[in-house]
C-alpha cells in the first residue's frame, strides 16, 4: 500500500541512484542523451538482424520446415506452410510461396503483420500469441476468409475495408479498451463470426448498442463477448442480443436454440411473462408434432401389416381352389371353368437335359446321307483289306521311298470325276464369287480351290471370264436399279418361297458337294471374307473331321458353311425354290445365307393351350409332372 512509510523510502532509494550516478564517468545528472547517428543506428539494425540466436525465414529454413511437415521443397507446389513455435521476429522471406492457401505463425515474436502481398490466394492466417500491436497491411490479402489474432496487443480493429471475403475474425485476449476501437467491424459485410471476449471494454450498454442498432452485420452468426469487465453488470444481454440477431445461432458459450429464440423475441415485445407463454407455446407444438409422426407411423405400421395379411389370405385361398381344381382334373379329366392348364415347368436337372437340340426332319435326313456315306466307306476299306492281306505293308514300303509322290496322289481328285468336263450351273456360279470373295480376287487360287471342291479342272482364265460374266449388268438389274434393297429382299424372299422345287439335278450336285464337302473338311483359306465381319466371341475353330467327329459337326457348323448348299438358290436364275430338305435349313434370311434357329429353341414347337377342354380319358400324372394351373382373371 502507499502508505508515508512507503512513500518516504522511495524517495530515498531514487535519490541515493541519482547521487550514484554522478560518479559513472561520462554520464551528468542533468545532461541529456546525444543522439545516435545514422551509421550507430545502421550498425545497430545490422546487429540485431545478424544475432545468431534470432532465427530468420530464410529459404534454407523455410525449406527445411516444409519437409519436416510433409510439404514440398518447391515452394510454388505449397498450399500450407506451417511456421509455429519457430521464434521468428519477422515475416520474409515468403515472396516464392505465391500458392499458399493456409500461413501458420501462430507462437512466434512478430510484432508487424508485414510482406504478405506475394500470396494473394491466402484465406487463412493464424497469427495468434505473437507481439502484433496494429492490424496492418491486409489490402492485398481478398481472398483471405479466416484472420486469428488471439493474445497479442492491438487496441483498435482497423484495415478491414479491403478484405471483402473475411467471414472469421478472432481478437480475444487483445487490448481493446473502447467499444469505438470495433467502428471498423462495419466495413466488413461478410462477417459471420465475431471474438471480443477476454479484452477491457467496460461500457456494457455501449457494446450491445453496437451489435443491436449495427444493420452493417447482416450475416453474424457467431458471437462472444465474455470475460469483459462490462461483463459482469450486463442485464438480458443474451436476449437483447438473440432478439436483434435474426442469423445468431451462438453466443458465448452455448447455442441459440428454437425455443430459446422464440423465447427473446417474445420478451422483446411482451416482457417474461409473453417469453414464457411463447416458450409453452413452442413445446406445445412441438409435442403436438411428434404425437402427429408417432401416429402416422403406427398408421403406415398397421396398414402394412394388412396388406401383408390379407395377401396371405388370398394366396391361400387360391391354393386351396388350385388343389381343389387339380383333384377335379386327376378325377373327371375336366378343369374347372376358372382355371387353364399349361405344362408343368421341369426341374433343373431335366432342363439342362431338355436343353441339347432336338433334330428336325431335315436333320435326320442329312444325319442319315452321312451315316450311310461313313459306312459305304467303311465296307470299301474292309473289302480292301480282305482282298489284299498281304501286300497292304509291301505297298506301303513301295510308296514310302518318295514322299513327294505320295503327297500329290493324296491330292488328286478321284479318276472317274477328273475326266469330267467343269460346267457352270447357278450354284458353280454362287460358290465362284464366294471363293472370290474369300481370296481377294485372286482368280489363281480360286480356280485351284473351285476344281478341288467339284472334283473337276477349271483354269485361271475361265474363272476371270466367268465372274466378269457375272458382274457384267443386265437390262432387267438397270430396270430394277431404282428399288430399294428392302424391296430386292422381300421379292427374294417371295421367290424363295413361293417358287417351283429345285430341279432333280440341282438337288443331286448340291447332295455330292455337301458330302464331299462333309468327307475333305475345309480348305485353307476358305471363309477368310466372313471372318474379317464375324463378331470375335462366339466363332466356331474348324479342324479336319474325323468319322467320329462327323455328325456332331453337322450342328455346330458356322452359318455360312452349313448351308452353303441352299443359300445360292435366293439368286440363282436356274433353281429358285426353297432347299431346306438338303441341309437341314430351317429358314432363310433375306440376304440369302442359312440363319440356323437357336439350339434351345429346337424342341420348343408350337402347343395350343385349350381353355376349359381336356381330352375324356386323361392320364394320370406323377407329383412331379403334374401341370401348373392357373385361374383366369
Amino acid at each position: 500500500r502507499m502508505t508515508p512509510a512507503t512513500l518516504i523510502y522511495f524517495c530515498i532509494l531514487s535519490a541515493a541512484i541519482m547521487a550514484a550516478g554522478t560518479l559513472v564517468p561520462g554520464i551528468n545528472a542533468g545532461s541529456e542523451k546525444h543522439p545516435q547517428t545514422t551509421s550507430e543506428k545502421d550498425s545497430v539494425t545490422e546487429n540485431e538482424v545478424t544475432d545468431p540466436g534470432v532465427p530468420r525465414m530464410t529459404p534454407a529454413t523455410l525449406k527445411k520446415f516444409c519437409k519436416e511437415n510433409q510439404g514440398y521443397e518447391c515452394p510454388e507446389l505449397n498450399e500450407v506452410l506451417t511456421l509455429h513455435y519457430k521464434g521468428f521476429r519477422k515475416i520474409e522471406g515468403l515472396s516464392a510461396y505465391s500458392n499458399v492457401r493456409s500461413l501458420f505463425l501462430e507462437c512466434n515474436g512478430i510484432a508487424k503483420i508485414e510482406n504478405l502481398e506475394a500470396m494473394p490466394l491466402l484465406t487463412s492466417l493464424y497469427l495468434q500469441s505473437n507481439c502484433i500491436r496494429r492490424m496492418e497491411n491486409l489490402g492485398k490479402l481478398v481472398h483471405l476468409q479466416y484472420l486469428n489474432l488471439n493474445n497479442n496487443h492491438i487496441s483498435e480493429v482497423e484495415n478491414l475495408s479491403e478484405c471483402k471475403s473475411l467471414e472469421t475474425l478472432k481478437l480475444s485476449s487483445n487490448k481493446i479498451t473502447d467499444v469505438s476501437a470495433l467502428t471498423e467491424l462495419t466495413n466488413g459485410p461478410t462477417l459471420k463470426d465475431v471474438d471480443i471476449s477476454c479484452n477491457y471494454i467496460e461500457d456494457g450498454d455501449a457494446l450491445i448498442e453496437f451489435w443491436t442498432k449495427t444493420k452493417s452485420l447482416p450475416d453474424i452468426e457467431c458471437v462472444y463477448i465474455h470475460h469483459n469487465p462490462c461483463s459482469r453488470m450486463l442485464k438480458d444481454s443474451r436476449r437483447r442480443l438473440i432478439s436483434s440477431l435474426p442469423k445468431l445461432r451462438w453466443m458465448d458459450d452455448r447455442p441459440v436454440t428454437a425455443m430459446e429464440r422464440v423465447g427473446c423475441e417474445a420478451w422483446a415485445e411482451g416482457g417474461k411473462e409473453a417469453e414464457h407463454l411463447a416458450k409453452q407455446g413452442y413445446w406445445k407444438k412441438e409435442k403436438e408434432k411428434k404425437e402427429y409422426n408417432t401416429y402416422a407411423l403406427h398408421q403406415l405400421q398397421e396398414a402394412h401389416a394388412a396388406r401383408a395379411q390379407a395377401q396371405k389370405e388370398a394366396e391361400a385361398i387360391r391354393d386351396a381352389e388350385r388343389a381343389k381344381a387339380a383333384a377335379e382334373l386327376e378325377a373327371t379329366g375336366k378343369l374347372s371353368r376358372d382355371f387353364i392348364s399349361v405344362p408343368a415347368r421341369p426341374p433343373a436337372a431335366a432342363l439342362e437335359a431338355q436343353e441339347a437340340p432336338q433334330e428336325s426332319d431335315s436333320r435326320a435326313k442329312m444325319r442319315a446321307k452321312v451315316d450311310a456315306l461313313l459306312a459305304s466307306r467303311r465296307r470299301k476299306e474292309t473289302q480292301a483289306e480282305d482282298l489284299q492281306p498281304a501286300q497292304q505293308p509291301q505297298e506301303l514300303v513301295e510308296a514310302s521311298p518318295s514322299e513327294e509322290e505320295s503327297n500329290a496322289a493324296a491330292e488328286e481328285p478321284a479318276a472317274e470325276e477328273e475326266d469330267q468336263p467343269f460346267e457352270w450351273s447357278g450354284f458353280r456360279d454362287r460358290r465362284l464369287g464366294r471363293w472370290v470373295a474369300d481370296f481377294r480376287y485372286n482368280f489363281k487360287k480360286a480356280a485351284a480351290a473351285l476344281s478341288e471342291e467339284f472334283q473337276s479342272t477349271v483354269s485361271e482364265a475361265e474363272c476371270r471370264a466367268r465372274y466378269g460374266a457375272l458382274c457384267r449388268p443386265t437390262k432387267k438389274a438397270e430396270s430394277e436399279a431404282a428399288l430399294t434393297a428392302k424391296d430386292v429382299r422381300a421379292e427374294a424372299s417371295r421367290a424363295a418361297k413361293d417358287g417351283p422345287p429345285p430341279s432333280a439335278a440341282a438337288v443331286d450336285e448340291v447332295s455330292k458337294w455337301w458330302s464331299r464337302k462333309i468327307a475333305r473338311g475345309p480348305i485353307e483359306g476358305e471363309g477368310a471374307s466372313l471372318k474379317l465381319n464375324a463378331p470375335a466371341t462366339g466363332t466356331a475353330q474348324y479342324a479336319t473331321p474325323s468319322e467320329a467327329g462327323l455328325l456332331a459337326d453337322l450342328s455346330d457348323q458356322r452359318a455360312d458353311e452349313a448351308l452353303e448348299a441352299t443359300a445360292w438358290s435366293k439368286r440363282s436364275e436356274a433353281v429358285p425354290g426353297p432347299w431346306d430338305s438338303l441341309a437341314g435349313a430351317s429358314a432363310l434370311g433375306s440376304s440369302g445365307l442359312f440363319t440356323p434357329p437357336p439350339r434351345s429353341a429346337l424342341h420348343n414347337e408350337p402347343e395350343e393351350v385349350k381353355a376349359n377342354e381336356a381330352p375324356a380319358s386323361a392320364p394320370k400324372l406323377s407329383s412331379a409332372q403334374a401341370p401348373d394351373l392357373f385361374e383366369l382373371d
